[in-house]
């Protein structure tokens, strides 16, 4: 009797001791599932906060290509928006947002082709073989200037305009817009002037084979050209910067850059053409 009360009370004693083991092991498992959890809802609320500091950074940065867009488009100016040393600033207030932001003008482009269904192409082969109303230069990426012309391959009906009425962009002295053959079409040079009517500059493409944009003086960042192929096929114009220090500009590059408590930052670039092709 006295040996199974011995076995009994071991028993119980190492049975004692398993519970206390697995107690400990369970209590464990428990407090790391529980700081598992503890620690997935911190990262979610603190990605959660972040992520709504971006949106506010970005925000920023949205609203200051919405109002740049607008100052040029009613300004006609981009001295107003800054420089990459010195760029113009903002805040707002409501959200704690602010923003900076500056332009550079594009005076190069990629072989840029536009079909009867405005879809916007960028081909690798030749421009003047497709389907396509086109804007390229000779050597590709490099700065349009006396050296290096404009070129536009414009389909019969279609029109082409170039803007130059922006101030701070810095224009060639004049253009020379030049066709090889004589053709049913017209160049129009149109001079915006502040207080008086507009004076517009019709060259018909039938009598001459080339043009000076202006006709008179030199361009001003007042004047529009405008490009109609009436010929009935493809007409390919040349349009060569005078000799000068300034590329031809042919869009406004925005540069922005949104903020939140100088913790989030986002930064957007938007490219403003300043030359279009109608269908």
């Amino acid at each position: 009797m006295a040996g199974n009360r011995h076995i009994s009370n071991n028993y119980k004693k190492n049975s004692a001791g398993m519970a206390l083991i697995l107690s400990i092991l369970i209590l464990s498992n428990l407090f790391i599932v529980s700081f598992i959890i503890a620690d997935i809802i911190i990262r979610i609320g603190k990605t959660g906060h972040e992520i709504g500091q971006s949106e506010i950074a970005y925000l920023a940065a949205e609203t200051a290509i919405e109002e740049s867009i607008y100052t040029i488009e009613s300004a006609r100016d981009i001295i107003a928006l800054g420089t990459y040393d010195s760029p113009t600033n903002g805040d707002m207030d409501y959200s704690g947002g602010s923003w900076s932001r500056y332009a550079t003008v594009i005076t190069s482009l990629r072989v840029t082709c536009i079909d009867g269904n405005l879809k916007v192409t960028y081909p690798d082969v030749d421009p003047d073989d497709g389907d396509s109303s086109c804007i390229y230069s000779e050597v590709t990426g490099a700065d349009i200037t006396n050296s290096n012309d404009l070129k536009i391959h414009l389909q019969n009906g279609k029109s082409f305009q170039l803007e130059l009425d922006v101030s701070g962009a810095g224009y060639p002295g004049f253009l020379v817009v030049s066709w090889q053959n004589k053709h049913f079409g017209q160049i129009v040079a149109l001079d915006l002037n502040e207080d008086a009517d507009d004076i517009q500059t019709i060259y018909d493409t039938n009598d001459i084979k080339q043009c000076n944009i202006p006709k008179i003086g030199s361009l001003n960042g007042r004047q529009r050209l405008r490009i109609t192929n009436k010929s009935g096929h493809d007409i390919i114009y040349t349009i060569e910067p005078s000799l000068s220090d300034n590329a031809l500009p042919i869009g406004v590059l925005l540069h922005t850059r949104g903020d939140y408590n100088n913790q989030q930052e986002r930064t957007i670039e938007v490219e403003r053409r300043n030359w279009q092709i109608y269908y």
